[in-house]
């Protein structure tokens, strides 16, 4: 039986977002962020066609989002103000609403919610769990 080196370790890059704004860039594709929510918080995508087929990023919330507070998650500009570019995989009901390129975590969404981005044939496909 060979050997398993750390060369095959299933190791992500993490970040934690407390600011109130955050852009993500392309070469956080594998990355996985937690939010802490307490305030609110605006995350900008990279542009579709810079992040190409297969890029990925994560978003779990560390903390629940608090009253009156959201989480919004936006197309870049370059992607323009549209539904068409952001297709949502799952139904989270109430919790989570995508609108003109955005997605919004209001404050009914507890600590542990996921939303996971990926980049497939030109459109971001948004998988919740909230």
């Amino acid at each position: 039986m060979a050997k398993s080196g750390r060369y095959s370790a299933d190791r992500k890059k993490f970040e934690n977002l407390t600011a109130a704004t955050k852009t993500v860039e392309v070469h956080d594709c594998g990355t996985l962020f937690f939010i802490d929510a307490t305030n609110d918080i605006t995350i900008t995508m990279p542009a579709i066609a810079n992040a190409g087929n297969g890029w990925w990023c994560e978003f779990h919330l560390g903390t629940a989002v608090a009253s009156g507070k959201s989480v919004v998650i936006s197309l870049a500009a370059a992607d323009g103000n549209t539904d068409a570019n952001l297709i949502e995989a799952a139904d989270s009901g109430s919790k989570v609403s995508a609108s003109n390129s955005d997605l919004t975590l209001a404050a009914a969404c507890p600590i542990g919610s996921k939303v996971v981005y990926e980049c497939i044939n030109g459109k971001y496909f948004i998988h919740t769990t909230a």
